[in-house]
């Protein structure tokens, strides 16, 4: 009798389990699939960032190409540029992959100018206050205003 009632039991754990087993598992899918949708909407989000940006820096590029003629290849206009030229990819890298805008754009200054990084810091050092506010903030809002900044300087 006592050994029925072992095996009875253990038969009512087995199934108890075997429940708690398969709840877990469909809690799991659940998880897995609201990860996957976070994942594609997140590329999918990278990606019209990656398609605004590169509009952005065609229009910024625009701009510099204008003050650059009306004002010559002067060292704001040869900053300014430099920093438009990377856009892009400053935004992308941002964005995706976790840099600093100081990280990114010293990474990519090097693709489309010639500007050194000394360059680069020692034209920051020099310009006003809101200039060097905006190069410290080291985040996208302060490169965008980074940008916003050296094109008004140069239009000036």
């Amino acid at each position: 009798m006592l050994f029925v009632g072992i095996i009875a039991l253990l038969c009512l754990l087995v199934l108890f389990f075997g429940f708690k087993a398969e709840s877990l598992k469909k809690e799991i899918n659940q998880v897995v699939g609201r990860l996957n949708n976070a994942s594609n909407s997140s590329k999918f989000q990278a990606e019209i960032l990656s398609a605004v940006a590169i509009e952005q820096e065609k229009t910024l590029k625009t701009r510099i190409g204008l003050i650059k003629q009306t004002k010559g290849d002067i060292p704001v206009v040869k900053v300014t540029e430099a920093i438009v030229s990377c856009y892009s990819f400053v935004l992308n890298d941002i964005a995706t992959n976790g840099y600093t805008a100081k990280q990114s754009i010293e990474r990519n200054i090097n693709r489309n100018s010639d500007l050194s990084l000394e360059e680069l810091h020692n034209f920051i050092v020099e310009q006003d206050n809101h200039i060097k506010q905006a190069w410290s903030q080291n985040t996208y809002q302060g490169y965008l205003n980074l940008c916003d900044s050296l094109l008004t300087l140069a239009n000036e």
